[in-house]
């Protein structure tokens, strides 16, 4: 962790860099990743654990609902023009990861996310329709 100022990064807000250096514990033979980040956080005032708190929740929400999202609806690779149109979508997506979440939370055998989610995601009449059925 190193201070930072944000005229000279260039970064609005740049307060703090940080490097952090991750091993994998079930790939042995895997070389170590570097990672770096930008915080608005002052270091004098910020302890080490709070940035690793900080690193981890991002790497949970990008490892559990972004990587979910672009594994079934292949998000990463829409391109939308319309801002609001793509925010609806990704709105209803959530919605239906966070309905089928619930489904397996009252169900004693998981299910997986059905293929009707998934083609009917990619439209949003579809979704609608499959929300209203579902909810």
């Amino acid at each position: 962790m190193l201070p930072a100022d944000a005229e000279e990064t260039g970064i609005p807000f740049a307060r703090s860099l940080i490097r952090v250096r991750t091993e994998h514990l079930y790939k042995p033979n895997a070389k170590p990743t570097v990672r770096y980040y930008v915080s608005s956080l002052c270091p004098s005032h910020t302890k080490v654990q709070r940035y690793g708190e900080l690193v981890r929740g991002h790497w949970n929400i990008e490892n559990g609902s972004h990587w979910q999202r672009d594994k079934l609806w292949r998000e990463d690779a829409h391109l939308m023009r319309s801002h609001r149109r793509a925010h609806i979508l990704s709105t209803l997506r959530q919605l239906a990861l966070h309905l089928h979440s619930l489904r397996n939370l009252h169900s004693p055998k998981p299910r997986p996310i059905s293929h009707l989610a998934q083609s009917a995601s990619l439209n949003l009449d579809q979704s609608i329709k499959l929300l209203l059925r579902t909810s």
